[in-house]
């Protein structure tokens, strides 16, 4: 069994509240879920313009993972409304 954690920061330049970050961090979520994915909000909670998300998938097979990864990354890239800042892989 292997676990994949993916995780990446986000800039949201026109964020002026947290209702407004919050409309852009609950449209990821959602297009993210589709990958049967666990995803969280992780850090920056309190930051108006930032938020970095946490994403976890277990799988017996380590391509599997890199596979949905990598569409996670194309879905998050084409999104407007913020800029990606980080991106980190970890397998366990």
């Amino acid at each position: 069994m292997i676990t994949g954690i993916f995780s990446f920061e986000i800039y949201i330049p026109h964020a002026h509240s947290l209702k407004d970050k919050r409309k852009i961090t609950n449209r990821i979520k959602d297009k993210i879920k589709k990958y049967n994915v666990s995803i969280a909000e992780i850090d920056f909670l309190d930051l108006w313009q930032r938020s970095k998300f946490g994403i976890a998938m277990i799988s017996n097979d380590k391509k599997i993972i890199d596979k949905t990864f990598i569409q996670i990354k194309d879905t998050i890239e084409k999104n407007i409304g913020f800029e990606l800042l980080n991106i980190e892989h970890i397998y366990e």
